[in-house]
């Protein structure tokens, strides 16, 4: 914005120095784009629950109609292979306990569906809480401090408290999307 604030007889303008172009990909779409997320890309499309980070409109009647909004918690590629994961069948050999991917009850089907967050959450927006998620009574516990931790806890390990978390690697996200964000 190069000029905010500008009042006018039925508003505000601000100023912008570029063209503004709408966000027209759904959040799975996003991901697909992106170089960084391919396995965790893949690997929501494997368990299904890519088709539904696809919907960005419920129609409920002629009239009236929801948004569905996301929040993805992500790794990256770079994180899956210095854990030694090459590629989302990796993921399911590591988590899949029926045989079916897709089976909401399925340990891979569960490990995607814990990193999405119903509804639509920037970093500034996060508070120190638990955020459902799309995996059947599990929450992702958020911890702001210097930085946002996720799943911060201590545990005790030859007799010293030991503080584990995952750090939210800020500067990668907002990554925005048309029905969503992730980071």
């Amino acid at each position: 914005i190069t000029e905010r604030d500008i009042l006018v007889e039925n508003g505000i303008i601000h100023k912008i120095d570029k063209v503004l172009n709408p966000l027209v990909n759904s959040i799975a779409e996003q991901l697909k784009k992106s170089e960084e997320y391919t396995i965790f890309s893949e690997a929501l499309e494997i368990s299904g629950i890519s088709d539904s980070l696809d919907i960005i409109r419920i129609d409920l009647n002629e009239d009236m109609f929801i948004r569905s909004r996301f929040t993805l918690f992500i790794e990256s590629d770079e994180t899956y292979i210095q854990n030694g994961i090459s590629n989302a069948e990796d993921l399911v050999t590591k988590y899949s306990n029926t045989g079916d991917p897709t089976n909401r009850k399925d340990g891979f089907y569960k490990y995607m569906a814990y990193h999405v967050v119903p509804g639509l959450y920037y970093l500034n927006e996060l508070d120190s809480s638990n955020y459902p998620t799309l995996a059947e009574n599990k929450l992702i516990n958020v911890k702001l401090n210097d930085k946002i931790y996720l799943n911060w806890h201590k545990v005790i390990e030859n007799g010293q408290s030991i503080e584990k978390f995952i750090t939210v690697v800020e500067e990668k996200s907002n990554q925005q999307a048309k029905n969503g964000v992730f980071h």
